[in-house]
């Protein structure tokens, strides 16, 4: 009667009582492409904690799907490290395997490369050395944009690029890479620091995890994972405008920089006034061009498109230059009425003084081409006496 037993169960068994048994811990049976296990130990002939231990593994050459510790029938448990040939969707015997496995605490690792053996457990001790591997990626931040688009963003290594991988969160086997869906190693991955996945199916809800990848073909430690549910967009987040200031009369291009902005598309307004010319350039920068507004502070708001989620108001991403004004209290007394309207006709129809405390404020009706004639008297009579619209801002 054949066991019942997890094939991982038993290697770890196998590994625990085997000495004590005075039997090898290399058990033979016809079962093909087994658990594949082992101790591992830094230089100092030490197993490092399980805290501080990371390893994944491919097959055939292609991380088109790897396997990590905290797989299904894979672990470290702070002495020995286990897998299972089968829980990979190839694993005849003869093809070849890779594990890479790295002390993120004083940079020790290995590069394990052999063939898929015949038996059901081979036992691979694991004996750490100083290498050049890249530095764990940190930071993965997973965010939802619209029901086929999700946005990846890290910390940025210099020299470094990232291989992507993900998998429905309530599988917990194989990672597939999806920044190339064929896992070719000769494809060193992303270079930048963030990476969009556009094949979500809107419902699922998707773990991802980074491996950094450096000039030398060498492996990183695979990042910690980060989770988002594909049906629950997020919404983004405005961190910089730059340039943060200029003329009030607008018209000029700036960067606006932030999270989880939509490639698909978005719109910005200053102080609720729409910008044009609106392009994202990725999911951390857009560019577009100021609209026209009266001196001071503007918040600054992106709204991804596809989603309708817009961020929280950056209050003083930008600053409109020049003095602030009221349209309409062009004597600067704090108050909009009658004698606004007697200074303004002295100023359009005897050469009295000018609006205070800056012309702009005399443009009443807001018009784009700030002169101030009838139309603007008008405006502020109607708003005064007959209840008409108030000036713009």
């Amino acid at each position: 009667m054949r066991s019942c037993i997890p094939r991982s169960l038993l290697a770890r068994l196998c590994l625990s009582i085997g000495p004590l048994l005075g039997i090898s811990t290399v058990a033979s049976s016809v079962h093909a492409q087994g658990n594949i296990y082992g101790v591992v130990q830094g230089t100092n002939l030490v197993s490092p904690p399980a805290t501080d231990l990371f390893w994944m593994g491919f097959l055939n050459h292609s991380d088109q799907e790897i396997r990590i510790e905290t797989n299904t029938g894979a672990g470290y448990d702070g002495t020995n490290w286990f897998d299972d040939f089968q829980n990979y969707t190839s694993h005849a015997a003869g093809i070849p395997y890779d594990y890479f496995f790295v002390n993120v605490s004083n940079g020790q690792a290995l590069h394990l490369s052999k063939t898929v053996p015949a038996n059901s457990f081979q036992q691979e001790n694991i004996l750490l050395a100083a290498g050049s591997f890249p530095a764990r990626p940190a930071g993965l931040v997973a965010q939802v944009t619209s029901a086929r688009r999700i946005n990846l963003s890290w910390n940025s290594q210099p020299g470094m690029t990232c291989h992507v991988y993900r998998r429905v969160t309530s599988n917990a086997g194989v990672f597939r890479r999806i920044d190339d869906p064929l896992g070719s190693l000769a494809n060193l991955g992303v270079a930048d620091s963030f990476f969009v996945d556009s094949t979500s199916d809107g419902i699922s809800d998707y773990t991802y995890v980074l491996i950094a990848q450096n000039s030398s073909g060498n492996f990183s430690a695979h990042s910690a994972t980060s989770s988002a549910l594909a049906s629950v967009a997020n919404a983004p987040a405005v961190a910089a405008v730059m340039p943060d200031s200029g003329a009030p009369a607008g018209g000029y291009s700036v960067t606006i920089c932030g999270t989880n902005f939509d490639v698909a598309g978005a719109s910005v307004t200053f102080r609720g006034i729409a910008a044009t010319d609106v392009a994202v350039q990725s999911p951390v920068s857009l560019t577009c061009t100021v609209p026209a507004g009266s001196p001071g502070f503007a918040g600054v708001v992106v709204t991804n498109t596809s989603s309708g989620v817009a961020s929280s108001p950056l209050t003083t991403g930008f600053h409109y230059e020049g003095q602030a004004f009221t349209r309409g209290d062009v004597n600067l007394d704090g108050s909009i009425d009658v004698f606004d309207s007697a200074y303004l006709i002295e100023f359009i129809f005897s050469g009295g003084p000018s609006p205070l405390p800056v012309d702009e404020a005399g443009n009443v009706d807001g018009d784009p081409d700030h002169i101030i004639d009838v139309f603007d008297l008008v405006y502020l009579l109607e708003y005064t006496f007959s209840g008409g619209p108030a000036p713009p801002p």
